[in-house]
């Protein structure tokens, strides 16, 4: 499934992962799953509201057209979620409709 994907390239915040996203294999050191959600609470914001901003550009619509924010992370969880960061960081109204699906592993 993963050959087929199409995906050239992997990138993480946590440096060079050796192909494991799981357990501490790959990693090189001992960080817990606390640690690793702590990157993520700080990364994946500005990940996604810098991805959200390209589509934007791309699709090249008025950003004011936008009604709902749908974020899936599969290995990362916070509260408020990543929808909430992307709203906000769009400047999209707060009564824009959210939908968080949090911490899906490989079904995210």
């Amino acid at each position: 499934i993963g050959q087929a994907s199409g995906v050239e390239k992997r990138h993480s915040c946590l440096g060079t992962i050796n192909g494991h996203f799981f357990g501490r294999q790959g990693l090189g050191n001992d960080e817990e799953l606390e640690v690793r959600n702590g990157v993520f609470k700080e990364e994946a914001p500005k990940l996604a509201i810098e991805a959200a901003k390209i589509a934007i550009r791309d699709w090249g619509g008025d950003k004011s057209r936008i009604t709902h924010v749908v974020a899936v992370t599969c290995t990362g969880i916070m509260i408020p979620g990543l929808e909430f960061h992307i709203m906000t960081g769009l400047g999209l109204p707060l009564n824009t409709q959210r939908l968080s699906i949090q911490f899906m592993g490989c079904f995210g």
